[in-house]
């Protein structure tokens, strides 16, 4: 008995110190932008008085500080494109040289951002200019941009990496974090990175960092990505020990983390939109080495958001300079809008009508400025759809706001030239080449000229029919054709694959308001400001269509099953999935989860040949990956899907 007292004793005193040793969690809140596009200004939509409701550099500097108050160690990213999109951007190298200090950067370091990841627009005007911008912009105490994909090995000792590192370790709190950046590939196509080189081996450099990072003790490690989500995916599924995500590059706007499991367990990806309109808050918790989501919010910058006094008050001087500059153009009101106007197509593969409100608006806008036969408007070169309610001048600049010109900045420049029948098909057969990634080269053209092809059919074969005014297109016939200045260059790009691909006589326009060509801003303000009203078609006309099932040229079905990737993707409630069967099959199409269960069937039964569209919708089903699984004939093929809410 004398025995059991101390015996308890030492329990007891055995469990107090493993109450005293264990780690109690630790927590770190992470607030995130991307792809801003100096989007400084709040914009449209706008309430009846012209005053902007949405977006904004000022808002975001209210929840920042609201956050920054309840925790001093909240870490704020930024996930690259700062550049381009805005006369904030544009109009300040007006007056160079000496190369302009960035607004949008000078107001993310107001903002408190600690590491922005080098989106490809930072890229826009070659890395000379972009290291004189940086160094105009930021001093030794400013925040590191990041990237570990580019190679400077054709340029071994250019400056640039003074400012851009491939990774940055702080320490917030307790909490040790590495974060390390990635640039999308997509840059060396247009060859605007040169001789910088970047690298499209993801998951490899991916890895390198991660064994970095944590070699160097890091509690947290996160991917600041400008890639696309589907490279994201594909990083997080292969490369374990990364904790989090924060994604750009897509303007995606999710409602949840996209997790992704892997080898080491799971990876959470997030994206919050583009262009100011939103910010991602998202919280880890990380508990004796383990990092789990435990928060995330998708924060709306609307009207319910207060604009931060001193950031409000800054961009206020910047945009009545910007209209100064502008002989008053950029701050009118230009028209009015009865509904909104479409700008983008998720999938350009699909059966159907491809036209955008956006893209036929400009068409129209750049005919009319020029009196060509017909006008070109190309997707990647519009940026934001037109809100309905009253636009202004500086909604229409951001509606297509990646051009640029060297005279006066305010956007690409118009031009007519001369084309054949046979060239204007060839080129368009070239742009059709692209479709299977994004909307970026399709064409949208004027009133009147109006094109039909099949997806399906092999690249350069894929136009079926080419009319204008109702008519076919005249291949031996000679029109005037307008454009921007960014389609002539892919013009000279596509004709060193096709030798039909010719034009002749180019003509540029001189601005009737500034020094330089006439630009398609200046085109589709003086457009709208004729119309006044602008309402959008309902049904859009037509102007682009896809046929798949029957298209009379070229092979319109494959040899084998093809089950497509889903659209929308990543989606929220529903999306479709669209297989081709070449011949009259028995298939079972069913849906997965992430670990294998099944948790739908989507059609089970004999399919004619042709293609067929089946819909999926996840109501009550967890945000996460998806696999899309066809079985015929004993062949199984898969795709994955993204579920967000």
């Amino acid at each position: 008995m004398h025995r059991s007292v101390p015996l308890c004793a030492v329990l007891l005193l055995g469990l107090c110190l493993s109450a005293a040793f264990a780690q109690s969690p630790e927590y770190l809140t992470i607030l995130h932008l991307n792809d801003t596009h100096s989007n400084l200004a709040a914009g449209a939509p706008r309430d009846a008085e012209g005053n902007p409701t949405a977006g904004g550099v000022a808002r975001a500097g209210t929840i920042i500080m609201q956050e920054k108050a309840s925790d001093p160690n909240a870490l704020v990213l930024h996930a690259g494109d700062a550049f381009i999109g805005d006369p904030s951007f544009n109009l300040s190298f007006a007056s160079t040289p000496p190369l302009p200090a960035i607004p949008d950067l000078q107001m993310l370091l107001q903002l408190g951002v600690e590491a922005m990841a080098v989106g490809n627009h930072e890229f826009d005007l070659g890395p000379d200019l972009l290291l004189g911008c940086l160094a105009a912009s930021f001093d030794e105490s400013s925040f590191p941009l990041l990237s570990a994909n580019l190679d400077y090995s054709e340029d071994p000792e250019n400056a640039l990496q003074a400012f851009v590192s491939p990774h940055v370790i702080l320490q917030k709190g307790d909490v040790k974090v590495g974060i390390f950046g990635m640039t999308t590939p997509e840059v060396e196509e247009t060859g605007t990175s040169h001789p910088i080189i970047v690298s499209d081996d993801l998951g490899v450099i991916a890895g390198e960092q991660v064994a970095a990072l944590r070699g160097e003790g890091c509690d947290v490690v996160i991917m600041l990505s400008h890639l696309l989500h589907v490279h994201d995916m594909e990083v997080a599924a292969n490369v374990p020990g990364i904790d989090l995500i924060v994604g750009a590059h897509d303007h995606y706007a999710f409602e949840e983390p996209v997790e992704i499991p892997n080898a080491g367990g799971m990876t959470p990806i997030v994206q919050c939109g583009a262009f100011y309109r939103s910010m991602g808050k998202t919280v880890l918790k990380i508990d004796n080495g383990v990092v789990s989501v435990e928060s995330y919010d998708l924060i709306a910058l609307d009207e319910t958001v207060g604009e931060l006094g001193p950031l409000q008050t800054a961009c206020a001087d910047i945009y009545s300079q910007l209209d100064a500059a502008t002989g008053g153009l950029l701050m009118a009101t230009v028209g009015a809008a009865t509904g909104d106007f479409s700008e983008e197509i998720l999938d350009c593969t699909a059966e159907g009508n491809l036209d955008t409100h956006v893209g036929n608006l400009c068409a129209d806008a750049y005919a009319a400025a020029t009196g060509a036969d017909f006008a070109f408007q190309p997707g990647g070169s519009t940026a934001q759809p037109i809100h309905a309610g009253p636009i202004k001048a500086l909604d229409l600049f951001r509606t297509i706001g990646y051009g640029m010109n060297a005279d006066n900045g305010i956007g690409f420049g118009l031009v007519t030239v001369k084309m054949t029948g046979m060239a204007l098909l060839a080129g368009l057969e070239a742009t059709l080449g692209y479709i299977e990634l994004n909307d970026e080269a399709l064409i949208h053209p004027s009133d009147g000229f109006s094109y039909a092809f099949n997806p399906m059919a092999e690249i350069g074969h894929r136009v079926h029919t080419l009319n204008l005014n109702g008519v076919p297109l005249s291949p031996g016939a000679t029109y005037t054709v307008a454009f921007n200045e960014y389609l002539l260059m892919y013009l000279d790009y596509f004709a060193m694959e096709d030798p039909r691909i010719v034009y002749s006589d180019p003509v540029f326009f001189d601005s009737p308001t500034m020094d330089g060509p006439l630009t398609e801003f200046e085109a589709l303000a003086g457009y709208v400001m004729n119309l006044q009203t602008l309402t959008p078609e309902d049904p859009l006309p037509g102007r682009v269509t896809s046929l798949v099932t029957s298209t009379g040229h070229g092979a319109a079905l494959p040899a084998s099953p093809v089950l497509e990737q889903n659209y929308p993707n990543p989606f929220a409630g529903g999306t479709v999935v669209r297989l081709t069967m070449p011949s009259s099959l028995y298939a079972r199409v069913t849906v997965h989860d992430a670990i294998g269960r099944e948790v739908a069937v989507l059609a089970e039964r004999e399919f004619r040949p042709g293609v067929h569209q089946l819909q999926f919708h996840a109501d009550g089903l967890p945000a996460g990956l998806y696999f899309c699984r066809l079985l015929t004939g004993g062949q199984q093929q898969a795709i994955r899907m993204m579920h967000t809410r």
